[in-house]
């Protein structure tokens, strides 16, 4: 059985939560505050208000990790003890970014997702100008070819 919220310790808990959104993922802010992601997610089906707040705070953590992972490649290079550049560390680095990337298309695909289209979607969809259709008769076609 899910827990009760009062009004007002559910708008605490909202008002705790949204700022968290903008450097966190909704899960972990929820979790933070003690909150089950579920009963969140069922507060934003039922106010519109709540909605547009949310999507506010999504859109600005998704700014937050661009940002950081521009920060990331603009880095200076780590060199090692010997002067030369830490392999390791641009290995790291690399992780970082690539996972910031694969956050970003899950959370925006639209913005940072890979853009294959096989089957259309609205923005480009599959359009057929014309359908040609044959019935073979294959004993008709072995008959005229001599087989």
């Amino acid at each position: 059985m899910s827990k009760r919220y009062s009004k007002k310790k559910k708008q605490e808990l909202i008002d705790l939560i949204l700022p968290d959104i903008e450097v966190m993922v909704t899960p972990l802010a929820c979790k933070k505050h003690g909150l089950p992601y579920s009963t969140f997610r069922l507060w934003i089906g039922e106010s519109k208000d709540l909605v547009a707040l949310h999507a506010r705070a999504k859109s600005l953590y998704i700014e937050q990790r661009v940002g950081e992972m521009q920060e990331i490649l603009d880095a200076p290079p780590v060199m090692n003890e010997k002067g030369s550049t830490d392999h390791g560390e641009v290995q790291l680095r690399k992780l970082r970014v690539e996972t910031i990337k694969w956050e970003l298309a899950r959370l925006a695909p639209k913005k940072y997702g890979d853009r294959l289209t096989l089957a259309g979607d609205e923005d480009s969809p599959v359009v057929v100008t014309a359908v040609e259709l044959k019935v073979i008769d294959h004993k008709a076609k072995q008959i005229e070819d001599g087989t």
